[in-house]
């Protein structure tokens, strides 16, 4: 008798008269593949199962293996960085909304009546590859308070770059993927969620691997593209004709919205190095779309500091720089009070 190995999703790299060398893929040793002992048929093997070798092969193989999965796991778990663990004394009746970036998952809770923020919890990482998102959800709902309690659905909120808005007046849905295309390039395995907004259509697309990966270790429930979530935040609901500029900041990136006279006239995610990087941005669009910086403010919220090199450099060249006000009643936890309030202003409504 010989062992055999699952097959289903492995690659096979070398043949050989006595074994078949495998390589898997990182969802299979992820699934913890072990060599089954298992009778072959007349062809010397079963249909979806690969005939491995004699016993110390796949002892082998199987030890290798297993090395090769506890290691990624555990680099994976360094990676994840928790930056944020502020929780409420009472959790009950909220709800439960999750932001998944390609850097980041953040999760928060907010009350059913009042909409106070009772809890936050924000992970970093690096930029990861679809073939290991499954173990960094994962690893991400080991360290969470707020994903492992039982929710019935939480709102899913992807912030990426691939986003755009169509005005509806020009929107044609069986050019929707062409729309995307052109804003932020051609991408395989993608999912895409169409959103109305105003006058306008937002067209987003999400990798459907992380998608799964929330599914699988997260949450369920619907979803929405970060854009849609502040432009319905920020926003005047009342038609009121104003002139804005908001720049939203995360690590080493920021959104930045550009509304003339009530009109969209940008909503972007850019990457920046420098304070000057910023300043620039802000100059340039506002300058493109006709939107006099002498006569509006500038609004920052976010992951910025008063009195950092980047606010400071801001405020010195922009004539009116303001950091974007907390409502009364908007947090209900303590530890909300030992961080600027603006770093949470965006993830709430």
């Amino acid at each position: 008798m010989r062992l055999v190995l699952p097959l289903s999703g492995a690659k096979v790299s070398t043949l050989t008269r006595n074994w078949v060398t495998v390589k898997l893929t990182y969802e299979n040793i992820q699934k913890g593949y072990q060599p089954l002992a298992h009778p072959t048929n007349g062809s010397g093997h079963q249909p979806g199962w690969l005939i491995v070798g004699t016993a110390p092969v796949a002892a082998m193989l199987t030890s290798y293996f297993a090395f090769v999965f506890r290691n990624i796991a555990n680099q994976i778990r360094r990676m994840i960085q928790k930056t944020f663990s502020i929780y409420a004394d009472d959790l009950s009746g909220c709800r439960l909304f999750i932001e998944a970036g390609s850097q980041h998952i953040a999760a928060w809770f907010t009350d059913t009546v009042t909409g106070s923020l009772k809890a936050f919890e924000f992970f970093q990482f690096d930029n990861v590859h679809d073939t290991i998102i499954d173990e960094v959800a994962r690893q991400v709902k080991l360290q969470s308070r707020l994903m492992s309690m039982q929710m019935d659905a939480a709102l899913i909120i992807w912030e990426n770059p691939a986003c755009t808005c169509v005005p509806d007046a020009f929107f044609k849905n069986e050019l929707a993927d062409t729309y995307l295309n052109i804003m932020a390039g051609e991408a395989e395995g993608a999912t895409m969620v169409q959103e109305n907004f105003g006058r306008y259509v937002l067209l987003s697309r999400h990798p459907a691997a992380y998608a799964d990966a929330i599914k699988k270790h997260l949450a369920t429930g619907p979803s929405t593209h970060k854009f849609s979530f502040l432009l319905k935040k920020y926003a005047p609901a009342n038609g009121e004709k104003i002139d804005l500029v908001r720049a939203i900041f995360y690590p080493e990136k920021l959104i930045i919205i550009a509304l003339k006279q009530n009109e969209l006239q940008l909503i972007q995610s850019i990457h920046y190095s420098t304070a000057e990087d910023v300043l620039y941005l802000i100059m340039k669009i506002s300058g493109d779309y006709g939107i006099d910086l002498s006569t509006i403010p500038v609004v920052l919220s976010g992951l910025i500091n008063t009195g950092s090199v980047l606010f400071d450099t801001l405020y010195k060249y922009i004539e009116h720089v303001e950091i974007e006000k907390s409502p009364e009643n908007t947090f209900n936890a303590p530890g909300f009070a030992e961080h600027p309030a603006q770093y949470f202003l965006p993830f709430i409504q």
